[in-house]
């Protein structure tokens, strides 16, 4: 056994760059081929992928957009109950029907108010009564 290990060991040694150079080609190849450039994804922290990173970034950016356009809604809303309170503020109720509908819509939102209230007070007192 150790005369075989010799004699490849002298083999080796005849034809050192016959040996060695296909070595470094495989290992040079490895690395650049055989390696899959990965990253921490700024999401998970895990690491990913440059195809994977590409999906994390779409969905985050259809995140956002939804975001962004829940935005433009939520300002378009308060912008037309500014005009409405202006309108209001300057006197020009033109009907009794415009100040029924009002009157119906206050009292309305007052309920919502009080029953969320009522809520909170009966919720408290089920605690209470748990803890004794």
């Amino acid at each position: 056994m150790k005369k075989k290990i010799l004699n490849l060991l002298n083999l080796v040694d005849h034809n050192r760059f016959s040996v060695i150079l296909p070595i470094v080609i495989v290992v040079v190849w490895l690395i650049a081929f055989g390696c899959t450039p990965m990253t921490a994804s700024p999401m998970t922290g895990q690491l990913v992928a440059a195809d994977m990173l590409k999906v994390e970034y779409d969905t985050m950016l259809s995140k956002f957009n939804i975001a962004a356009k829940d935005l433009e809604k939520q300002y378009e809303q308060q912008e037309m109950i500014m005009q409405i309170v202006t309108s209001l503020a300057s006197g020009q109720v033109t009907t009794w029907g415009a100040l029924g509908n009002m009157l119906i819509a206050g009292g309305g939102v007052g309920l919502l108010f009080d029953n969320r209230r009522k809520n909170t007070v009966i919720t408290a007192m089920k605690r209470v009564k748990k803890i004794t």
